[in-house]
């Protein structure tokens, strides 16, 4: 394949599809094996570990663990992938053998593996509950290999809201169990590189708790899971541990769309989470104009100061964000002139 590549740049069509027959005149499950693993590495939000990827594709539905029986060997998919697949020795990653192979097999049928993926990722995080330390997730990461890869990403795989609809029911699953969404968060924001102990134990000490299920769906940007929860009636600025709203994280990860969900769904705009940020501070210290200027037209008081004295005006000049810089003094003029033009309240003698 890789002298292919190299001496017939202009037949490389030709070449892929050749190696595609290749892989579909093996057996059904060898065959099956070969473009799903394809799949998933090119469609995957990084590369993935061999540990990753062969515990990953053991996964499945109605097990809360992953049967020894289904796990492949990395010798067994690189024979299936017909030599368009290759393991990377100094990290342990697998990955296509060109670039020009990635391109081209990310092209193909893209949806469908992010789907698989999807699936995937949501299995797992709805298998174990939470930990209540340090302890009990390293041991946990140790065994469930594929944790962190389906905490981190099962979201962004999700590209389009047909997606979302066809998982809607996965999706509340993990979202309508507190201990289940808890640890889905925990492995999200799980620092496992770290050496020293009293470190990771004081990172997993900050990791924000008690979400709502709103919380999590605004931080993924989930916008009809948003939008029928508010239908449900659950508080629109529900606060975790750390006191963020749903409007927090969906500024935190510029959403402008769940932003104007939560807005017209009654999200208050001027909740202060434990360090005194507003929603706005998040807009503004992302440098999202967009955002920004929509908070402003539904009330977000642009003048509130954090703990530290800091308003999301100066936080704007110490990021270099002129634009908004700019915006913000331009709707404090505007509530000054407000102010002047107000009638004057006749005092009774």
């Amino acid at each position: 394949m890789r002298r292919a590549l190299h001496s017939f740049p202009s037949k490389l069509d030709e070449a892929f599809e050749s190696s595609l027959r290749r892989i579909d005149s093996q057996s059904s499950s060898r065959s099956a094996l070969a473009h799903r693993v394809i799949g998933w590495i090119t469609n995957s939000e990084r590369r993935l570990t061999t540990a990753e990827l062969i515990q990953g594709l053991a996964v499945e539905e109605g097990s809360d663990e992953v049967d020894e029986e289904n796990l492949t060997t990395i010798d067994t998919i690189l024979r299936a992938c017909v030599g368009l697949v290759i393991l990377n020795r100094e990290d342990d990653t697998v990955g296509m053998v060109h670039t020009t192979a990635y391109e081209w097999f990310h092209s193909r049928k893209s949806g469908l593996y992010h789907e698989d993926l999807v699936n995937t990722c949501l299995l797992y995080l709805t298998s174990r509950p939470m930990c209540a330390n340090t302890e009990e997730m390293a041991k946990r990461v140790q065994k469930m290999l594929f944790l962190l890869y389906a905490a981190r990403y099962w979201g962004k795989h999700i590209r389009s809201e047909d997606v979302e609809r066809k998982f809607s029911g996965m999706i509340n699953r993990l979202l309508e169990k507190p201990k289940l969404r808890s640890t889905s968060f925990q492995a999200l924001h799980y620092r496992n590189q770290l050496k020293d102990h009293t470190l990771t134990t004081a990172s997993f000490e900050t990791i924000p708790s008690g979400h709502d299920a709103l919380n999590i769906a605004a931080y993924w940007s989930l916008k009809l899971t948003v939008a029928a929860l508010l239908r449900g009636g659950i508080n629109p600025s529900t606060q975790d541990s750390q006191k963020w709203t749903p409007l927090h994280w969906a500024c935190f990860n510029e959403s402008s769309e769940v932003v104007d969900i939560l807005l017209f769904g009654g999200a208050g705009p001027n909740v202060r989470d434990s360090v005194g940020w507003t929603p706005i501070f998040w807009a503004t210290f992302n440098g999202n104009m967009t955002l920004v200027q929509l908070l402003l037209e539904n009330s977000s008081d642009h003048m509130v100061r954090d703990i530290h004295g800091w308003s999301a005006l100066k936080w704007a000049m110490a990021r270099h964000e002129t634009g908004i810089a700019k915006a913000l003094l331009r709707h404090h003029e505007r509530c000054l002139r407000n102010l002047s033009i107000q009638p004057k309240v006749m005092l009774k003698n």
